[in-house]
């Protein structure tokens, strides 16, 4: 018994998590059947019952070729003994002066995070105030870029709408002067 529970615990892979069997060295790989494990080799395999003794030393040795031996040295087993407790110290003797001085450290240290935080409370304040103005002004360059942008085209319909207007003159001009053109040399248009 004592000696299939060394074989089962020494012929495994020694992390214990993958439980990946291990080879009999007096069996050889060809007469016997691989068993493929279906569990996932992501949980933690549960502890066997069997297996009462913990191993602490494994030894190989190469005995002839290709022959290895393997010495198994088991630890004893372990006691319950319960972890010893700290002793309790025995209280220190607190003059009133000490007292006295670690309530006005504690007192100080108080005073300065109030001062801390109206500071940082003030800070809060200024830079919220620098924000509002950052945004009026941004605000305000984007209103005087669009009046810019309007006037800007507002001048070019005007300079289109002249334009159109100068092109009609010269359309009727043309136009008039093709008439009488035709009416003054009727031959040289037919010919």
């Amino acid at each position: 018994m004592l000696i299939g529970l060394v074989r089962d615990s020494v012929m495994q892979c020694f992390c214990h998590t993958c439980r990946a069997p291990g080879i009999l060295p007096a069996v050889s790989r060809r007469s016997v059947p691989i068993k493929k494990n279906n569990k996932t080799r992501s949980k933690q395999p549960r502890l066997s019952k069997k297996v009462k003794f913990i191993t602490t030393e494994i030894r190989c040795q190469e005995k002839s070729r290709g022959g290895l031996s393997y010495e198994v040295i088991l630890a004893e087993p372990a006691p319950n003994v319960p972890v010893p407790r700290r002793p309790v110290t025995p209280g220190k003797n607190v003059s009133v002066e000490e007292i006295e001085q670690k309530l006005k450290a504690a007192e100080e240290r108080r005073i300065n995070t109030i001062k801390i935080a109206e500071i940082k409370s003030h800070n809060d304040q200024l830079d919220c105030q620098r924000l509002e103005e950052k945004a009026r002004i941004y605000e305000n360059k984007l209103f005087v870029a669009e009046q810019n942008r309007e006037k800007e085209l507002q001048k070019r319909i005007e300079k289109v709408q002249k334009l159109e207007r100068r092109a009609e003159l010269v359309r009727q001009n043309k136009a008039q002067t093709q008439e009488l053109d035709g009416q003054q040399n009727p031959v040289a248009l037919s010919g």
